[in-house]
């Protein structure tokens, strides 16, 4: 929904910060709730999310976010590059995952939408948990079904693959979808393959069903 840049902020100690830019067009009130979402999931102090610093718009009018960087890779490009982690790395994620989604449904914000892409991997020695959280609200930005493009669709399926039912068929979703993100994003990083992937009967990122790729179990006698 935008891009992200590193950038220092000279007014306070030349310190690094991250802006995010939201090209998309949406409408002003879902920004708005978007910057809300960001600023109480910040204002928790938990090692495990990222701090917002401020929010603004440029002078044509698109918003933008600053908040604490986050320095490392998303989990995303680590599987995409390394494929699926060890047991004690995965443990370790899921503790990280665990207590940053605890620490927002705390402050009642709900991520509904957890992707690995949502996932940073600190490389910074000693750092707590090596994990934080990012976009927060980012749901409000967009519908998870609405595509510009053949690659963009691509992209969104292989994301969307990772979402809960409800939040595909854009129903009312709590606490329970971002668990079931964790124990997605927990089986792909366990496998190195997707549980369930998107079927959509064309490129457009139209949501239809999704389906499992794994044999069901036979019930017992």
């Amino acid at each position: 929904f935008g891009r992200v840049y590193l950038a220092r902020d000279r007014f306070i100690g030349n310190r690094l910060v991250e802006i995010r830019h939201v090209t998309s067009i949406v409408a002003k009130g879902d920004v708005h709730r978007y910057f809300h979402d960001a600023f109480r999931v910040g204002s928790t102090g938990s090692p495990f999310l990222t701090t917002a610093l401020g929010a603004g718009g440029l002078d044509e009018g698109t918003p933008y976010l600053v908040s604490t960087p986050a320095p490392g890779i998303t989990l995303r490009a680590h599987l995409d590059t390394h494929g699926k982690m060890d047991p004690d790395a995965a443990l370790a994620l899921a503790d990280g995952l665990l207590a940053g989604l605890e620490a927002a449904h705390a402050r009642g914000v709900y991520h509904r939408q957890l992707t690995p892409s949502d996932v940073i991997l600190l490389n910074v020695p000693g750092a707590q948990g090596h994990v934080k959280l990012t976009d927060f609200g980012a749901f409000r930005l967009f519908d998870c079904g609405e595509a510009t493009s053949s690659a963009s669709a691509s992209l969104r399926v292989a994301g969307d693959s990772h979402l809960s039912p409800e939040r595909l068929h854009s129903a009312a979703t709590d606490a329970r979808a971002d668990l079931y993100g964790v124990a997605s994003i927990l089986f792909e990083a366990l496998t190195g393959e997707l549980a369930y992937v998107l079927v959509s009967e064309d490129t457009t990122g139209i949501r239809s069903r999704l389906a499992l790729r794994w044999a069901r179990p036979s019930p017992q006698s």
